[in-house]
């Protein structure tokens, strides 16, 4: 039990003396005159709190995340739903994987961002423009992920239960899902970092509201308030740092037969 504690405050001291580094860092970049216009990270906080509790333009800082949280949850439940059983069949049934592969393979170069232009043009600035590009992101990683499971589980294990007298249906339940869903999990965490990314850059585009942090960060740089333009990027680093280690958690919560 003290090895274990002992482990935990070195990584624990190491995470704090990497981000006394960076702020340090950071506060020595600001008082260069050459990069005057950068704010200390003093002043950013400073932002951050006003931002956080009194806001502008009438919306607190919280309602911008919240609002493009939503949208990531939206597009990459879209994802979910659709590349996890997609790539599942496709990697037990060899005919569906030889018809989808030059398909996945000739759109996944695309970037999400360059999406964006067709999505508005199809459904132009609203929720499902932007649903659409988080789609486009978190697809690709959950598919393949899924589909490299579904081809790496152990034949034997299929051979077994059919050898039991196990359906088809049995053997995808009982003996594909369970082996799969590290890899989901993983999938998973990828897919919802990647959607963060792309809902931001999707709403520097346009958005049907008055509230997301990209476009925050974007109306903030055209005012000239560089101060509140950080304060939101320093937002989108510290909500995709709580995502991830969220779902790292998790992942250890439900795979707890794994060492």
């Amino acid at each position: 039990m003290n090895e274990i504690l002992l482990k935990r405050m070195k990584k624990i001291s190491i995470s704090i003396l990497s981000l006394v580094i960076f702020i340090s860092f950071w506060y020595i970049l600001s008082i260069i005159p050459y990069f005057a216009v950068i704010p200390s990270p003093f002043v950013v906080f400073e932002e951050f709190v006003f931002l956080w509790f009194t806001g502008f333009f009438d919306v607190l800082l919280w309602q911008h995340v919240l609002a493009s949280f939503f949208r990531v949850l939206l597009g990459f439940f879209y994802s979910f739903i659709i590349a996890v059983p997609l790539g599942l069949i496709a990697g037990y049934r060899k005919i569906l994987s030889d018809l989808l592969t030059p398909i996945i393979e000739l759109l996944r170069p695309i970037p999400p961002i360059a999406w964006i232009p067709f999505s508005i043009m199809v459904f132009g600035i609203s929720t499902m423009s932007h649903t659409f590009v988080i789609f486009t992101g978190a697809f690709f990683p959950l598919f393949q992920n899924t589909f490299d499971a579904v081809k790496n589980s152990k034949r034997v294990h299929r051979d077994v239960a059919l050898s039991l007298g196990a359906s088809r249906s049995q053997i995808i339940s009982t003996v594909l899902l369970p082996s799969i869903v590290p890899n989901i999990l993983t999938g998973s965490r990828t897919s919802l970092g990647i959607a963060w990314m792309c809902v931001i850059a999707a709403e520097m585009i346009g958005i049907p509201s008055n509230q997301g942090i990209g476009m925050f960060i974007l109306d903030m740089q055209s005012i000239g308030r560089y101060n509140s333009m950080i304060a939101g990027m320093l937002v989108i680093g510290i909500v995709g740092l709580i995502i991830g280690m969220g779902l790292q958690k998790l992942e250890v919560s439900i795979l707890k037969w794994r060492e």
